[in-house]
């Protein structure tokens, strides 16, 4: 399936050329592409999310060929898949290959496809979402912009490009939570200014100010009012999000269908 979205336009700069070369888009799956199943009353992996995607922008400079090799979670994904992906990347004609996959096991299939990646010269970059791409707080949009956007400045090897950051050794790549981090990128989301050593300007000013309106001040309040932050997002946004690929106990637990439905499967 080839499919053309928008017009390629010239370019004197090699690096200008490189980001409007033909890139190949490989589905695999994942919490991207996960959709509510009325028959089996959980959420599911559906068809491709990226196809819809890029259509719904509508004015994407690039071309693009998709090939889809599985619908799966990414705890599901086998070695014959990543033998699979990997044939695809080595017989490709293109130099620039994005690949949707689920979040638990994407650090694997890029570590499966680093070395071929480079003796073949070829720029892989793997992503996907925490929440599906149908759901309206979604992270798939933010993310498959970024994986197109960065694939042709990336060198040679595979890359995971999740939440703004690029992470080019798989074999240092590890899933917290609803992030990834390495050596290099820590949790940057975790408890920021609480404690004695870290309330900092933020935590003491409006810890105490929220704690005296509420009779309690000083660091305890810095500590409360460096909670209540973490927690507005999730707090404020009530529709319910299929459990993120997180555990291998349990990888397809989800809340109950959330109204109006999901998208075609």
């Amino acid at each position: 399936f080839f499919w053309t979205m928008g017009e390629r336009s010239g370019g004197t700069e090699s690096s200008t050329k490189a980001s409007l070369e033909s890139l190949l888009v490989v589905t695999m799956g994942g919490s991207i592409d996960k959709t509510y199943s009325v028959e089996q009353s959980d959420f599911v992996v559906g068809s491709p999310a990226v196809r819809r995607m890029v259509k719904a922008v509508g004015k994407v400079q690039r071309r693009m060929e998709f090939k889809e090799i599985c619908r799966k979670d990414s705890l599901a994904v086998t070695e014959d898949d990543r033998q699979e992906v990997v044939k695809v990347v080595t017989e490709a004609s293109q130099r620039f290959i994005v690949i949707t996959h689920g979040t638990d096991s994407m650090a694997a299939t890029a570590e499966a496809l680093k070395d071929v990646a480079v003796e073949e010269g070829k720029t892989v970059v793997l992503t996907g979402a925490m929440k599906p791409e149908a759901f309206k707080d979604t992270d798939a949009y933010f993310n498959l912009g970024a994986a197109v956007a960065v694939v042709p400045y990336l060198p040679a090897g595979a890359h995971v490009v999740f939440h703004g950051v690029v992470f080019s050794d798989p074999s240092k790549l590890k899933k917290e939570g609803d992030i990834f981090v390495d050596d290099e990128h820590v949790n940057t989301r975790g408890p920021r200014n609480g404690g004695r050593g870290g309330g900092g300007t933020r935590g003491r000013g409006r810890g105490r100010t929220r704690g005296r309106g509420r009779g309690r001040g000083g660091r305890g309040g810095g500590a409360a009012a460096t909670n209540e932050d973490a927690n507005a997002t999730e707090s404020n946004n009530p529709a319910p999000t299929p459990a993120p690929e997180n555990t291998a106990a349990s990888p397809d637990t989800t809340p109950a269908a959330p109204s109006g439905g999901g998208d075609d499967a």
